[in-house]
């Protein structure tokens, strides 16, 4: 697997937080997102064959 510390840090692609990674091979990645003040969310992406990936990710407000 491609070692994700390689990746560059992605830019909000929008006002609603979108944004794009470029996934460096074909694989399986795990996808995750931390904000302050809420709860980290995680996805599974499989890439095949330069394929583009939607992955929508749900931040819930974190437990106190």
């Amino acid at each position: 697997m491609p070692d994700p510390a390689h990746w560059h840090t992605p830019r909000l692609d929008s006002a609603d937080g979108t944004f794009r990674l470029a996934a460096p091979a074909e694989g399986v990645y795990q996808i995750g997102v931390a904000v302050d003040g809420c709860a980290p969310a995680s996805a599974t992406a499989v890439v095949k064959g330069g394929q583009e990936v939607l992955l929508r990710l749900q931040l819930n407000p974190a437990a106190n």
